[in-house]
């Protein structure tokens, strides 16, 4: 039996889509550290989907905007499942970080230590950018780089619980969901205590969480609900710091996780996950 075969396809909740047990995490095949090249990236894009991985987790602040780019291709697929996300900004224009790449990543690349450096910059840059009209605004040209009239699933992207308290965000989630701008809607939690509150609210029918092994079985009432009410549950910050031979397969395994996301830009590396996913189906 092939790889390909092996990978489990499962529905995300009771949203009516199916996703792959292992979903790929895109928020570096765009990023200023990237090593690969545009040809290197599509390459891995292309054997994700040649082994069976279905679903593809991007946002509107990844590669500001190139990772969605990115991955135009393969949401023009029968299939394929992608996920975007809104509601993070960073304090300088993506325009002008993006028109600045030629020039900032050979600098980057010659540092050994160029993906931390880029990552502590981009975060001491992100804030929360939640008013609704800019959120519409943002979907809008993720659906444009992504050449979709729709993406599949829309999540808030981290937004603090007492921004989520207000119902004005949980009603722009439902408009963009009634006017067909995506599938299905939810959230992107920063914790699991997030994500349990959010579930309560009854308003969403994805969640998206930081989840590894080890915290399974203090969530078991959770996933038990989230299944309960139809709720897709996507992991995601899976291996803190655990080898991913033994952070996967309890991941792979539980019924109440529809998906469970794994980044990385290396072809091997890829690999190895889309084999362990077989090999625990």
């Amino acid at each position: 039996m092939m790889v390909q075969d092996r990978l489990q396809l499962r529905p995300l909740g009771k949203t009516g889509l199916t996703v792959s047990s292992l979903g790929l995490g895109c928020s570096h095949i765009a990023s200023l550290s990237t090593r690969a090249s545009a040809s290197e990236i599509d390459e891995l894009l292309e054997t994700a989907w040649d082994n069976g991985v279905r679903f593809f987790d991007t946002a509107d602040i990844y590669g500001q905007g190139d990772s969605e780019r990115r991955l135009a291709g393969i949401a023009a697929r029968d299939g394929a499942v992608i996920c975007t996300k809104a509601g993070l900004a960073v304090s300088v224009s993506q325009t002008l970080v993006r028109m600045a790449k030629p020039v900032l990543r050979p600098m980057l690349l010659r540092m050994k230590k160029a993906g931390s450096v880029a990552a502590s910059a981009r975060q001491a840059a992100e804030a929360h950018e939640l008013r609704p009209h800019l959120i519409v605004a943002r979907l809008e040209a993720s659906l444009k780089r992504l050449k979709r009239e729709a993406v599949d699933v829309f999540l808030l992207h981290s937004p603090p619980r007492e921004r989520m308290e207000n119902e004005v965000l949980f009603e722009l989630l439902e408009d963009i969901h009634a006017h067909g701008k995506a599938r299905c809607v939810g959230v992107s939690c920063q914790t699991l205590a997030d994500a349990d509150w959010v579930l309560r609210q009854g308003r969403c029918n994805v969640l998206q969480v930081p989840l590894s092994a080890r915290e399974l079985p203090e969530v078991r009432g959770f996933l038990e609900r989230a299944a309960e009410a139809g709720v897709g549950i996507i992991a995601r910050e899976v291996l803190r710091g655990a080898p991913v031979e033994s952070a996967l397969p309890p991941l792979l395994r539980d019924p109440g996780v529809s998906t469970t996301l794994m980044g990385t830009i290396n072809p091997k590396h890829l690999l190895q996950n889309i084999e362990i996913a077989g090999s625990v189906q």
